[in-house]
């Protein structure tokens, strides 16, 4: 079948001009002006804290474990449902990644689970807003004051939601960030470290001073991996864009954000947690951020016409908690076959995500190594094969949007000719 290249309503071209000029002041690719005017229009998009940028979330995140002193031999508390980027900066340390489990309603962590994993080895607690669906953070709150534990707010799907009335990222001692190419805000690679707690500001700014920049040529390298995506890279699946990109990185005409061998492995590489953002991705950053509401406002969109879709189909999503505002990056959906489904669309040129593909993604990922005991985490090992994810970019038009709702209506009535049901049972 044809893939398609759509664009929705969003223009690339704005995107592929700002991406363009960060080529060409080659003079500019690392250091610059554009570092400290991104990190601080970032910070005002929560609040009175500090921002520092990093080459990926996961350099964020042990930015933060350095931050609030986790050393070798101390536990972090995250949950089963993550992603390898996460339990990686902990045994880096030494520490050691504590799993507890989610609740199959939200996707995020349980506070009882949680509750039950605490040891006297317990130094901090890790909280997920999984897909930018905000985790009940006031109960995961209390029982870390409860035990004494730092709260590290894990924001890299979240970015613009709310709980509460206040912004995800300022409910802990410190959040981080993604700006990997699928997340809500996006410099193709890049993370943020923040905190409203002037000592660990203080400190996640030292770790900053202590990290390095990647060599020009990868962040010039980075720029055209960028033009890759911006020109063919719409909003649904394209087989083409795909196969560039694979072809442009192998040949090393283009770099883009890749999880290594090693760290499947959950060995860390030399080096790779002690990089920093480069200023010509910091510019792709302040454009994103120019146009953010916009795009939020069109996200909310997608993710209300999905709700209002899978609602009348009877298909289960995730629970939003009362006093959550969420900003999706990506819709979930519970479904009864998640391998058959992404077969299926993605077949169609619609990208359903396998999010998250093994209690510690991606399915590669060596599990044992990560710190995970098959069997720990029942809800999350249910949640891997039963939750998949409906694509939301402002780059969608409405008439994608149906389509995607259209080809979930006519795969369910497919699915319902084989078994009883398209959707598993649900609380």
């Amino acid at each position: 079948m044809k893939r398609r290249i759509l664009l929705g309503n969003s223009n690339p071209l704005s995107d592929l001009a700002t991406v363009m000029l960060a080529l060409a002041d080659v003079g500019h690719l690392t250091e610059g002006q554009a570092l400290l005017r991104f990190e601080r229009m970032f910070a005002a998009q929560l609040g009175a804290g500090r921002a520092c940028s990093f080459f990926a979330g996961r350099v964020a995140l042990a930015a933060i474990l350095d931050a609030i002193d986790i050393r070798a031999g101390d536990e972090v508390i995250i949950p089963a449902y993550t992603c390898v980027a996460v339990p990686n900066p902990i045994l880096a340390l030494g520490a050691t990644p504590v799993y507890a489990d989610i609740d199959r309603r939200t996707g995020n962590l349980c506070p009882h689970s949680v509750a039950r994993v605490v040891s006297n080895k317990t130094r901090a607690l890790l909280v997920q807003h999984t897909f930018g669906i905000p985790a009940a953070i006031a109960e995961l709150n209390a029982v870390a004051r409860e035990h004494s534990l730092r709260v590290i707010e894990d924001c890299t799907h979240a970015f613009g939601a709310n709980y509460a009335g206040q912004p995800v990222g300022t409910h802990g001692d410190a959040a981080f960030f993604s700006m990997e190419q699928s997340k809500i805000l996006s410099t193709g690679s890049g993370g943020i470290a923040y905190s409203a707690n002037p000592e660990i500001a203080r400190r996640l700014a030292d770790y900053q001073s202590r990290s390095s920049f990647p060599p020009a040529l990868v962040t010039w390298k980075m720029l055209c991996y960028l033009v890759d995506i911006t020109l063919l890279g719409g909003p649904l699946y394209n087989s083409l864009t795909d196969t560039l990109s694979y072809y442009m990185k192998r040949t090393g005409l283009a770099h883009g954000p890749v999880t290594t061998d090693e760290e499947m492995a959950c060995v860390t590489p030399v080096g790779i947690l002690t990089r920093r953002l480069p200023n010509g991705l910091a510019k792709i950053g302040i454009s994103q951020l120019a146009r953010f509401e916009k795009n939020r406002q069109r996200r909310q969109c997608i993710s209300e016409q999905y709700a209002a879709a899978v609602e009348r189909l009877r298909i289960p999503t995730l629970s939003i908690p009362a006093s959550a505002a969420p900003n999706m990056v990506r819709f979930p959906i519970v479904v009864a076959d998640k391998a058959e489904i992404i077969r299926y669309m993605r077949a169609q040129a619609v990208a359903v995500g396998d999010w998250f593909s093994a209690p510690v993604h991606p399915w590669a990922v060596d599990q044992a190594a990560a710190g995970y005991r098959a069997g720990s985490c029942p809800e999350a090992e249910w949640a891997v094969a039963h939750i998949a994810n409906l694509p939301i970019t402002p780059r969608m038009s409405d008439a994608d949007v149906q389509r995607v709702v259209n080809l979930l209506e006519t795969f369910q009535g497919m699915a319902r000719t084989k078994a009883d049901e398209f959707a598993v049972a649900w609380p």
